[in-house]
């Protein structure tokens, strides 16, 4: 089947043209009905991924690293990487509302904020604990 068949989507690209195959079943249910089946190659257009999950993500992780310069003495030791770290975990939960559901594959990107979560919040509590000691 041509592309020209096929509206365009912002989600979405056609990589392939659908290649529609006629199948029939011996299955007594369907009584040797031919079953039309499709196959299509997709990509994700991955831009709207980019901006809203990954550039956020690793600009409050290069932040992060800013907490380590900010003087023993001042009053924002402690609140700013734990502030960064609130809003790392809000990325967090807006990533999950955004991608599927699935217990079997857990996505890379996912994978990746988690990581940087994780991070985080180990280099909140060494600044925390670099001040106590």
């Amino acid at each position: 089947m041509p592309l020209s068949y096929f509206t365009g989507n912002e989600q979405w690209i056609l990589e392939t043209p659908a290649k529609v195959s006629i199948v029939t079943l011996n299955n007594t249910y369907l009584d040797n009905l031919p079953i039309y089946a499709a196959h299509l190659v997709l990509r994700r257009r991955p831009r709207f991924y980019c901006m809203v999950l990954i550039f956020p993500s690793l600009a409050l992780y290069a932040l992060s690293t800013l907490a380590f310069l900010i003087p023993i003495d001042s009053d924002e030791k402690t609140s700013f990487p734990v502030t960064l770290l609130l809003a790392q975990i809000f990325n967090f939960a807006t990533l999950i509302d955004l991608l599927p559901a699935s217990s079997l594959h857990f996505p890379i990107i996912a994978q990746l904020v988690l990581t940087v979560v994780v991070h985080m919040a180990v280099n909140c509590c060494l600044s925390i604990l670099g001040m106590k000691f």
